[in-house]
């Protein structure tokens, strides 16, 4: 109806004579969404939580229908190349420190003329795309689908123009 996407990767793992074992790999708010659109207002202060983390889920987190829009078959890696996947890439963005990149903006902002991003959004999308770039580019893994398209969802605001206003305490 929407059209809206949640975005993840299911890790499967198939060893004859023993059953798939499937882990689920997510990017997302520390919080939940909400928090991290949405900032804490105390008197004239903004407090924000959109930290943004990858969480490891054994099973198919919420079930293969959850994933109903899309659920394929993208790459394939081996299981050193997965570990190497979390020790180079996810481990590393996870130890950040709060308030530090990767944080959650559901909020894309694009130029009202030319249509180039200004903001970018950072989502369960580009956490996801995050990952498969760097099977691609670093682990030299390809993709089953040549065709296959990463879909996700982020809010879209036009603006004429962007300026940075003062970020700190009033006097």
């Amino acid at each position: 109806l929407l059209n809206l996407y949640h975005t993840a990767l299911v890790l499967s793992q198939r060893v004859p004579g023993v059953a798939p074992k499937n882990w689920t790999v997510e990017f997302d708010s520390v919080t939940n969404v909400l928090g991290a659109v949405l900032p804490d207002i105390k008197g004239d202060q903004l407090f924000w939580s959109n930290d943004a983390r990858y969480c490891l889920t054994e099973g198919v987190l919420w079930g293969e229908k959850h994933w109903s829009k899309q659920f394929q078959v993208v790459l394939r890696v081996t299981a050193a190349d997965a570990r190497r996947v979390f020790a180079e890439f996810v481990g590393p963005l996870n130890r950040t420190s709060h308030h530090q990149k990767p944080l959650y903006q559901l909020w894309k902002v694009t130029s009202w003329s030319k249509g180039q991003s200004l903001i970018p959004a950072i989502t369960c999308g580009e956490g996801t795309n995050w990952i498969l770039h760097f099977a691609k580019t670093t682990l030299g893994a390809r993709l089953v689908q040549k065709d296959f398209q990463l879909r996700a969802t982020s809010f879209v605001f036009h603006a004429d123009r962007l300026e940075r206003i003062y970020e700190g305490k009033a006097t």
